[in-house]
């Protein structure tokens, strides 16, 4: 991925990032969040939708649990948003599940160069393929994949 490009029409921002140059909206650059308390996090988890197995609904469910427990969730309804929110430092962290490279590529490009972790729980070679993903900034990364890789497991 050498270039994305975001939209939000509801609040005509663009978000882009050019691979080595940065991540940019309203030509300032974007840099995650720097917050390094779970407790107080804003992350956005994914909501399984129609076509998603029991199996993703009880894993919504685990992850949901074990993050309400110990910090504030929301859910944009929009992957690529998210991914550009927390670029922007707007979200902390985001997961995702089961998604297209499509509704992906775009925003790992813009955490990447907003100075963000991509993680991939399943430990492929390339998370835009990746079943389980999620985004953050570099001090909430370990706690949050601790988090993660435990709701996997059940």
């Amino acid at each position: 991925i050498i270039a994305g490009l975001i939209y939000d029409p509801l609040r005509d921002e663009l978000f882009r990032a050019e691979k080595g140059t940065g991540a940019f909206s309203k030509n300032r650059r974007m840099r995650v969040s720097e917050r390094s308390d779970l407790g107080s996090a804003l992350v956005s988890t994914w909501l399984p939708g129609i076509g998603y197995s029991k199996e993703d609904h009880e894993l919504y469910a685990r992850n949901l649990k074990a993050l309400g427990a110990i910090t504030t969730t929301r859910s944009l309804g929009t992957a690529a948003l998210e991914l550009a929110y927390t670029a922007a430092g707007k979200l902390d962290a985001a997961i995702f599940r089961n998604l297209k490279p499509w509704d992906l590529a775009a925003g790992l490009l813009l955490v990447k160069e907003a100075g963000g972790c991509i993680i991939d729980l399943d430990n492929g070679k390339n998370p835009v393929y990746g079943k389980n993903i999620f985004v953050s900034n570099q001090p909430l990364r370990s706690d949050l994949e601790k988090l993660f890789k435990s709701a996997l497991k059940g």
